[in-house]
């Protein structure tokens, strides 16, 4: 059976209905990064445009209890559509409509195909994109590409960016993503919701989150939904959040001014952009979102490092010389509005 990976860009262009083109560019979609790798979206489509919903059934009542990570997820995931409709010249516009459920529906106009070669790169990023645990190597991250970074961050409304260099306001995103994490560790209820979204390195699950995508090989990976539910790891998550912040060389912070849906999405579109700008340079990032999912330390951060607006999403980067496998994906057939998965 074929990865959802596994696909040729120029097949592209051996297709003749534009319901299957728009198919086509789902398996960007479906690549994006989500919260426990719940993959939380759903497809519709039609020969104008896709809509992309939330699956209620893929809530999240502890790590997640009021739908932001599942909002921001949606956005990663149009975020690749967005750029692969632009790439193959037929993005048109996409709007929200506010429901309930929240709906983000993407227009394509296919009179003028053609290639967007400038934007070749984030195709094959996003096939290869992924969340890298651990350590970073010493290799530093340009100036130039920071200054990209922010640049990139004015394309985006109602979202800011705060690309954090200094040592001292690294430590204290350090600090506080293991305040966050001791306390979702500390919580009988995360441990077991968590556990469930954890599956061992041979499984054939199509969702969750692989023991090697942690960092842990085969014969732990067999007993770790047990060891998350009955003991609380929050030593050992903090180490390796302390591992991987002292070794980064950039931390990058995304803000809002409020908590709406259309902003949350908006912080997963520019989130993702970003992370598939470093990646497609050979930067690693990893996502750290533990400082922003309690409401005091989330206010505390936000003193410290002296934002205005709420911190949404935080990941870190640099350069590792680490490959895994990749995490497991629904098909994009499985994630039409018919089959619900």
């Amino acid at each position: 059976m074929n990865s959802p990976r596994d696909f040729d860009p120029n097949a592209y262009f051996h297709l003749s209905h534009n319901q299957d083109k728009i198919n086509f560019i789902l398996q960007y979609g479906i690549l994006a990064p989500s919260t426990h790798n719940t993959q939380p979206w759903l497809f519709d489509i039609s020969d104008r445009y896709c809509e992309i919903s939330l699956n209620q059934a893929k809530e999240l009542s502890f790590a997640d209890n009021k739908k932001r990570n599942m909002l921001i997820s949606i956005g990663c995931c149009v975020e690749n559509i967005i750029l692969v409709s632009r790439y193959f010249n037929i993005f048109d516009s996409m709007e929200i409509l506010k429901g309930p459920p929240i709906v983000v529906r993407i227009f394509f106009n296919f009179s003028n195909e053609k290639t967007n070669f400038n934007l070749k790169h984030f195709l094959n990023t996003i096939q290869t994109r992924q969340n890298i645990r651990g350590a970073f190597n010493c290799l530093p991250v340009s100036s130039d590409v920071i200054m990209q970074l922010e640049k990139v961050g004015l394309e985006y409304k109602d979202v800011g960016l705060r690309i954090i260099t200094d040592q001292q306001q690294m430590q204290i995103v350090e600090r506080l993503t293991i305040e966050g994490a001791l306390i979702a560790s500390s919580n009988p209820g995360f441990r077991q919701e968590m556990s469930h979204w954890i599956i061992n390195n041979h499984s054939k699950r199509k969702e969750g989150m692989p023991g090697y995508s942690l960092n842990v090989p085969y014969p732990i990976s067999l007993i770790l939904p047990f060891l998350i539910r009955r003991l609380n790891l929050g030593r050992i998550t903090s180490r390796l959040i302390r591992k991987n912040f002292s070794s980064a060389k950039i931390v990058v912070v995304v803000t809002t001014k409020g908590r709406s849906a259309e902003e949350l999405i908006q912080v997963g579109r520019l989130s993702e952009r970003l992370m598939l700008e470093l990646q497609s340079q050979k930067i690693q990032t990893s996502i750290a979102v533990a400082s922003v999912e309690v409401d005091d330390i989330r206010q505390r951060l936000k003193d410290k490092l002296l934002i205005s607006e709420e911190p949404q999403f935080i990941f870190t980067a640099g350069f590792t010389d680490k490959i895994r496998k990749f995490t497991p994906r629904f098909s994009v057939d499985e994630k039409m509005q018919q089959h619900g998965l």
